[in-house]
């Protein structure tokens, strides 16, 4: 497929008039977002904030989803003022998460002698295990919360979790960084196994740890959010299905709100969009009520279109 910043001068030519100040000033935040490989995102410790990206990845591909987020960001100056806000926090993050990864990547290879794919799958594994990534740290409790405590002693062949962490937690401050996790289990596997049960390579450890984790990650997903956000993760669900039953009857022609309502139908069939939204109307009570507004203008077309198709 097209890289995404080709995707976005195919919207830009298709329009017979020229974007606006607006438009160029959206275009431009696309390109620029469209830069980051998947390294950088990963290397961002937030799983939410790492769905963010991917999510305007995903619908910078979609030529009707960016038309729509053309479209709104041109209409609408609440979602424009709080778009370029998300905008540069998320472009400081990134910033500051790749310089991070790269000393990590660094000191990993120099003391522990791991390759790059090897931090690599250690990074997954490691923000499974602490899937809001707030301070990069994982404590005892986060890790009794993912229920691999077991697991891990298990692979590394501790006789209990309270060995491991004397192993792994050098600085005895009770909790494990990326770079203790790694160092400790290079350490613990070092010297191989001739067991066939032992998870004996780094990367036996990580791969087995990653699929224990798989059960886990919907249970993360959903356990972690409050009360209140999970009204508005509810709400949000019903939203994305309604869309997904008014396809069937889109209006026809063209126009504005009509471009809005053809990129909702393709953003509700696309996950990534639809996760990155989620969180967007979840976390964001400024977006969330452009969310209802835009939702409820798109919900009078659809009815006003059933209206003259029953006639």
């Amino acid at each position: 497929s097209l890289p995404i910043h080709f995707a976005n001068l195919a919207a830009r030519n298709s329009e017979s008039s020229k974007p606006s100040k607006s438009g160029l000033e959206f275009f431009a935040m696309m390109d620029e977002f469209a830069q980051f490989t998947e390294r950088d995102i990963n290397s961002v410790q937030n799983q939410r904030l790492r769905a963010l990206f991917e999510g305007v990845q995903a619908g910078g591909r979609d030529p009707k989803v960016l038309r729509a987020f053309e479209v709104l960001y041109e209409d609408l100056i609440p979602l424009r003022v709080a778009g370029k806000m998300i905008y540069r926090n998320l472009k400081e993050i990134v910033t500051k998460s790749t310089e991070r990864q790269k000393e990590e990547e660094m000191k990993l290879q120099t003391i522990a002698g791991l390759t790059l794919d090897q931090i690599d799958d250690g990074r997954k594994a490691f923000m499974k295990l602490s899937p809001d990534g707030t301070d990069g740290e994982l404590s005892l409790g986060q890790l009794v919360d993912a229920g691999v405590v077991e697991t891990m002693v298990e692979l590394l062949g501790f006789e209990n979790f309270d060995d491991l962490m004397v192993e792994f937690d050098q600085d005895r401050n009770g909790k494990l960084n990326f770079e203790e996790f790694m160092i400790g289990i290079q350490r613990c596997t070092a010297g191989g196994g001739d067991d066939e049960d032992t998870y004996c390579t780094v990367g036996d450890v990580l791969g087995e740890l990653q699929n224990r984790m798989a059960k886990f990650e919907a249970q993360q997903n959903t356990s972690s959010l409050e009360k209140r956000q999970q009204k508005y993760n509810a709400r949000y669900d019903n939203m994305v299905q309604q869309f997904k039953e008014w396809e069937s009857i889109s209006p026809n022609g063209d126009g504005r709100m009509v471009e809005i309502l053809r990129g909702c139908f393709a953003g509700a069939k696309n996950k990534e969009v639809v996760d990155a939204l989620r969180i967007v109307y979840v976390d964001y009570s400024a977006l969330r009520m452009s969310g209802d507004l835009i939702f409820g203008l798109m919900e009078k077309i659809v009815k006003s279109a059933t209206r003259k198709k029953k006639l």
